[in-house]
């Protein structure tokens, strides 16, 4: 990723991030955002349902965690970038720039992947979640773009304990067992 001299992405990487927005998947990607004690929950347009509230479907992610080597220095350790979401804008746009602006850094942010997709599979269980907590919106960029040229944001969201369940899922939406993984950022 490339930022700008404010570390915010600029417009010519917005458009980058935009290029790797698969035209077709056979995969669903929602996201849920929510405050630490679980109220406030933004709620979006999804079939696909948290806690009763419709999530937010989003078109992808990136994400990166490092080990930093530094043989000689303090700076040796875990590293993470901003977590990237692309999404149509809908109506949890305002809801989301609202949540910039006040500054809010307790968030929860749980972005699900199911294999399984379509409306009746609405209630299976998601194949790999990513949570981050401890997480703040630190960009909100809305823009024109994509194959289609519909309203499009990209969210920066920084976070500080990020951890991953994944499982196998069956064309049915059946997962199987589930394996953790916990990164805490400090």
């Amino acid at each position: 990723m490339t930022y700008d001299t404010r570390g915010q992405l600029g417009p010519d990487e917005c458009l980058r991030i935009l290029q790797l927005i698969p035209t077709t998947s056979g995969t669903d990607f929602v996201m849920s955002v929510s405050s630490r004690n679980g109220g406030n929950v933004v709620e979006g347009e999804s079939s696909r349902l948290w806690n009763g509230r419709a999530q937010l479907d989003i078109e992808g992610y990136y994400n990166s965690v490092s080990f930093i080597t530094n043989t000689g220095g303090p700076m040796a350790g875990l590293t993470s970038s901003s977590l990237i979401v692309v999404r149509y804008c809908d109506k949890a746009t305002a809801s989301l720039g609202s949540i910039l602006v006040s500054r809010n850094d307790q968030l929860t942010v749980r972005i699900s992947t199911y294999r399984a997709t379509g409306d009746r599979f609405a209630a299976t269980e998601s194949a790999l979640q990513l949570e981050f907590a401890n997480a703040m919106l630190t960009q909100q960029a809305l823009f024109t773009g994509g194959s289609d040229g519909r309203p499009m944001e990209i969210l920066a969201i920084a976070y500080r304990n990020y951890e991953i369940r994944s499982a196998p899922q069956s064309a049915t939406g059946a997962i199987g067992p589930v394996i953790t993984c916990q990164i805490l950022e400090t």
